[in-house]
């Protein structure tokens, strides 16, 4: 009976024990998650400067920038831009180390042959044409009324595939710069004939840049485009690059893009906001 009654008081020593072991480590703080609790995951992508479409310094990065967000934000993702000249911004995107896991405005997504880049759902499209001097007498109408005149192009830039086969073979006088505001310097001064440009490029230009700006009804497009070309963002082509292409499609689906990218174009070239 006495051996009894010790077990007995042994037990409820070690249960009162166990109990308060219990409560302290109820009452200890639990460690707090690290990062915010709302954190959304971002995506890195490439562009280059190329007002009113992108430009680090317009609102939302430019126009086409503006489409890019929404269609993330729609699916719960930011967005961190890097802005490069245009060849480096696709060397960003094929290079996996970077982080960088997609360019644009791409037209075709084939600017590196063997880069193996997945286009996007269609994100705009722009009109593509070639301005000259308002006092021109001349005019085209298919491209071999322009075999002979000295024509400016942007190094880098892919213009439709007709034309850039002809330039290719040799049949169109083609003169490179790196920039399609120097093609316009080069046009007012007589320089070149024609110059091939996004025409709301032209007019951003033509509006806004202080050196261009007395000049600017000094040129016209013509009335005929080389035509209206796609613009896309170009995913690398992995297994990270085709879910973030899947989830940008879907995004961009649940947005109004193509008043984002009207609309800011518009207001962007009317009045320079810088």
């Amino acid at each position: 009976m006495l051996r009894c009654t010790r077990l007995a008081r042994r037990g409820a020593l070690l249960g009162s024990a166990l109990l308060g072991l219990g409560l302290t480590a109820a009452a200890q703080p639990v460690p707090a998650q690290s990062g915010p609790p709302d954190a959304r995951p971002d995506v890195t992508v490439a562009t280059l400067t190329w007002p009113p479409y992108t430009k680090r310094s317009l609102p939302k990065g430019g126009a086409v920038t503006a489409v890019v967000r929404a269609a993330f934000d729609a699916v719960g993702r930011d967005v961190r831009v890097r802005y490069r000249p245009w060849n480096r911004a696709i060397a960003l995107a094929k290079a996996e180390s970077t982080g960088v896991v997609a360019y644009y405005p791409g037209y075709h997504c084939n600017h590196r042959p063997d880069a193996g880049f997945l286009r996007s759902y269609v994100i705009g499209m722009r009109p593509l044409g070639l301005a000259k001097r308002a006092n021109a007498a001349f005019s085209w109408t298919s491209l071999a009324d322009l075999e002979g005149f000295r024509i400016g192009t942007v190094v880098g830039y892919a213009n439709t595939r007709t034309f850039d086969r002809k330039v290719a073979a040799e049949e169109l006088w083609t003169i490179e710069s790196h920039s399609d505001r120097r093609n316009l310097h080069k046009l007012i001064e007589g320089r070149l004939d024609y110059a091939v440009i996004d025409k709301h490029v032209m007019t951003y230009l033509l509006n806004t840049d202080p050196e261009l700006r007395p000049h600017r009804d000094e040129v016209v497009m013509d009335d005929t485009l080389l035509g209206r070309m796609p613009l896309f963002v170009c995913f690398r082509n992995s297994p990270r690059g085709k879910a973030l292409r899947s989830a940008f499609n879907d995004g961009l689906t649940q947005v109004p893009y193509k008043d984002i990218m009207a609309g800011r174009i518009a207001r962007l070239s009317a009045k320079g906001a810088e």
